[in-house]
């Protein structure tokens, strides 16, 4: 599935092109509830995951990278979720960004595949890219 922009994420896109609001810092969250992402969502639509081990990955911007040309892409390093012991079974359906700052969603995606993370070790690997075309 592709990933879905936040209604709110817009509105706050168009807030920093237009100087009325200062960028801040995304970060990386997995959730545990099956849904699919919609443009109308907040990040209360989205339960976060707990298995043992978790947190949320802070996107630092010098860690993503601008290339190529029509389409130009930004892609940012891998990020690794890494489950640290034995716990139940805590499903993990997609990923979604928010605001470090502001808490607003700015985009999500469900996973094709539902990942269990139950053994100690067990990795989620995250690769965001996007094409401007």
């Amino acid at each position: 599935m592709a990933f879905v922009i936040a209604n709110s994420a817009k509105r706050q896109i168009l807030k920093l092109l237009t100087n009325q609001s200062s960028a801040e810092d995304l970060v990386l969250r997995l959730y545990s509830n099956d849904k699919s992402p919609h443009a109308d969502d907040t990040a209360d639509a989205y339960t976060e995951a707990a298995f043992s081990g978790y947190t949320p990955i802070t996107l630092s911007a010098s860690n993503w990278a601008i290339s190529g040309d029509s389409p130009e892409l930004a892609t940012h390093s891998k990020r690794v979720f890494t489950c640290t012991g034995q716990s139940s079974a805590d499903a993990v359906y997609g990923y979604y960004v928010t605001g470090s700052t502001s808490g607003n969603l700015y985009w999500a995606e469900k996973f094709v595949t539902l990942f269990s993370m139950q053994n100690n070790g067990d990795k989620i690997n995250i690769t965001l890219t996007f094409a401007q075309d």
